[in-house]
């Protein structure tokens, strides 16, 4: 996993979800296991779209049973009950505490941010490491969990994005593969720059330069503060929820993503810029 150090925490907590030993960062393949090295997408091409086309990888009836270690402290705890609490408030999805259910999420610090893709059975880790601890960040990994896929994977994404191959880490250039219309179930819904599931423009960059850049003039994506309106539309209809779904609010990229930005000078801090964006008076509040 590629660190740096001194890195303002919700951009550690970006970078915690690109591991060079799993799957376009953060998923585990269920046949081989979340150690091994995958740098030939097409091999599990058939498995992943932007929603998995294997149904039966669904939880049944949208019911996941869960634990959370008890090696988390209280912050931790808190933010993960936050993004289930968005679960709740916006799905179908019933996520409920594991009585003694064989089949279930347990939610466990390890290294780094990953989930295994869709139901797997058994135990099934979803990993939440020391600087994943951002709520659009666990809701990430619990939307792969449910079988959602990234959305910079889909058919469509070269008429909405350019990857910058040239600033991909060596190696890594296999994480931003496309899937053809027979591999892929976008679901019916259109390219998500806001989706929470989105890669950021800098995913698995080796020169901190954009890997990725959106084809719409000035248009933000990669965020990780929740929900966006497709997101919510992604699950459901993949769980086939029923009635009209909740709509969260509109995603905001003018937003400081940690309460202490105010703690430096952006001018002598300048990795503030980007986590700070309100503080540091990059953009108005609201935009």
């Amino acid at each position: 996993m590629e660190r740096k150090p001194m890195l303002a925490p919700s951009h550690n907590a970006s970078m915690a979800m690109f591991s060079s030993n799993l799957f376009e960062g953060d998923m585990a393949d269920p046949n081989i296991g979340p150690g091994a090295l995958l740098l030939h997408p097409a091999a599990v091409a058939n498995a992943f779209g932007n929603a998995l086309r294997d149904r039966r990888r669904r939880w049944k009836d949208g019911i996941v049973p869960f634990t959370v270690s008890r090696n988390f402290n209280a912050d931790q705890r808190a933010i993960i009950a936050a993004a289930i609490a968005d679960y709740h408030k916006y799905t179908c999805i019933k996520l409920v505490n594991r009585n003694k259910e064989k089949d279930y999420i347990s939610i466990g610090p390890g290294s780094g941010c990953w989930s295994y893709v869709g139901y797997v059975g058994g135990e099934q880790t979803l990993s939440l490491g020391a600087e994943c601890f951002v709520k659009g960040v666990v809701i990430h990994e619990l939307m792969h969990a449910l079988g959602i896929q990234h959305e910079q994977s889909r058919t469509d994404r070269d008429g909405y994005v350019k990857i910058n191959f040239e600033n991909i880490l060596p190696g890594m250039e296999g994480n931003f593969q496309s899937y053809g219309s027979d591999e892929v179930d976008n679901l019916g819904l259109r390219y998500d720059y806001d989706s929470v599931m989105h890669y950021p423009e800098d995913g698995f960059s080796k020169n901190g330069k954009p890997t990725i850049v959106a084809l719409e003039p000035n248009r933000n994506f990669g965020q990780r503060t929740g929900f966006s309106l497709n997101d919510v539309r992604k699950i459901w209809t993949y769980y086939e929820c029923k009635g009209k779904y909740p709509e969260p609010p509109p995603i905001k990229y003018c937003l400081d993503q940690y309460s202490n930005c105010d703690a430096r000078d952006c001018k002598t801090s300048p990795w503030l810029n980007k986590p700070c964006r309100l503080t540091c008076k990059l953009c108005r509040k609201g935009t």
